[in-house]
């Protein structure tokens, strides 16, 4: 299938909120909306499908993802957090986006994929165990560029990739979830690595924290997550990395000894190998600091944002406006 033809964005956000933000009212619309933590700590309400009040938190490295026509809002930020927002509709009258999906034949190849969307009932809330907002990320930012390159002969097939690879990665998500609950050895050793990435710990640490042989954590650990100790543990400080480098102005030195390198060359050497890029060459790359794009369509009675107030920004700027293309 084409997704760019039937499956189009209609809000993308990647900002810093701070505890200022206000969001009054709760709001329902007809896209799905995944909304992910990258730093920071917020709260949500949504009444669900029986009608009750619901509260979640999210905090940096989770997700959620609302249904259409789910009334929900962001009850407080907590600290201030980096969220992104991508809000996404069938080009179809009438249709819905999660049958869709469901029924595509991409997803009647995945078993899991189509269990998940099939069994999807108004909120998914998920650990990223994976890389959805590294994922996420590329795609938001793929979007951005399309407001400056209307003509790029391969954005219908990246968009459609990404959107496949983001799908693929929520649903490995879901399933490294299920295992997880059946292991409590990975899930400490997962949880040492995210409150102690900063530090000068390896895989002989993390195996003694959870009482287990190095051999025997890797094995384990890799049948559950899909990858080792080690790889998990330099994704975490890369993943990290990334969001020192694009939301601060520190010092790649200093950066490095944020995410547990006491020496830059090593630092260096695992940043490049996750992005081809030395770390400063990915901070120069980075041409945004943040963004807020609403796009609108034929919502008329559906998304009521009266009560709305936009969010507090440092270097961000917001910028309301349809991306050219997308109609």
């Amino acid at each position: 299938m084409n997704l760019w033809q039937q499956i189009k964005p209609n809000t993308l956000i990647n900002m810093d909120y701070d505890q200022s933000f206000s969001m009054p009212k709760p709001h329902a619309h007809y896209t799905v909306e995944l909304n992910y933590v990258h730093e920071g700590l917020l709260n949500y309400e949504y009444t669900n499908s029986e009608g009750n009040l619901v509260s979640e938190s999210l905090t940096a490295g989770q997700f959620m993802i609302f249904k259409p026509f789910v009334p929900h809002r962001i009850e407080r930020i907590a600290m201030p957090t980096r969220l992104c927002v991508l809000e996404l509709y069938l080009n179809q009258k009438n249709a819905d986006i999660i049958t869709f999906l469901s029924n595509s034949e991409y997803v009647k190849r995945l078993p899991a994929t189509q269990s998940l969307l099939e069994t999807f009932t108004d909120v998914l809330y998920m650990i990223d165990n994976r890389k959805v907002g590294n994922i996420l990320d590329e795609l938001l930012s793929l979007l951005y560029d399309k407001t400056h390159n209307c003509h790029d002969e391969f954005f219908e097939a990246s968009y459609e990739l990404m959107l496949k690879k983001l799908l693929l990665e929520i649903s490995q998500c879901k399933r490294n979830e299920m295992r997880q609950l059946g292991n409590k050895h990975t899930r400490n050793a997962a949880a040492f690595i995210r409150a102690n990435y900063n530090k000068n710990i390896g895989l002989t640490d993390i195996a003694a924290h959870v009482g287990m042989s190095p051999q025997y954590l890797q094995r384990i650990f890799k049948q559950t997550y899909g990858e080792t100790v080690v790889n998990t543990l330099l994704r975490y400080r890369v993943e990290k990395a990334r969001t020192l480098l694009t939301q601060t102005d520190l010092p790649v030195s200093a950066v490095a000894s944020r995410v547990g390198y006491s020496k830059l060359h090593s630092f260096s050497a695992v940043f490049k190998k996750y992005h081809a890029l030395s770390p400063s060459e990915f901070r120069s790359a980075q041409k945004h600091k943040g963004f807020n794009y609403s796009l609108y369509y034929d919502t008329e009675g559906i998304h009521d944002d009266e009560e709305f107030t936009p969010p507090p920004h440092k270097r961000n700027i917001i910028l309301i406006f349809p991306l050219c293309g997308f109609s």
